[in-house]
């Protein structure tokens, strides 16, 4: 399975393009499971949103205290990410 993974990771995104979309998915959920800390995460996200024609992608992860910060892994432009968890967007409020 690791080999498999190196190997999606390797292949350019002109060949990512190339394959199947449930192909896309499948290696995309190996390397996730694979994946051991942010930056295996950073690089399966990446490749799989070349893969699919995306510009861009973000995944949030939400603390379990609300003390505690997000983990946030993108590639927006760090500018817009600092002000989007400096103004604590990801919080989510109900009214009622």
């Amino acid at each position: 399975m690791v080999f498999r993974i190196l190997q999606w990771l390797s292949i350019g995104p002109l060949r990512l393009q190339e394959m199947q979309p449930h192909r896309i998915f499948e290696s995309f959920f190996e390397s996730l499971l694979a994946s051991v800390d942010a930056a295996d995460l950073r690089r399966t996200m990446s490749a799989a949103s070349a893969a699919l024609d995306l510009r861009t992608y973000a995944y949030l992860s939400l603390p379990p205290k609300p003390a505690d910060k997000p983990i946030l892994i993108s590639n927006y432009p760090s500018s817009w990410t600092s002000h989007y968890l400096l103004r604590q967007y990801e919080q989510i409020r109900l009214h009622g």
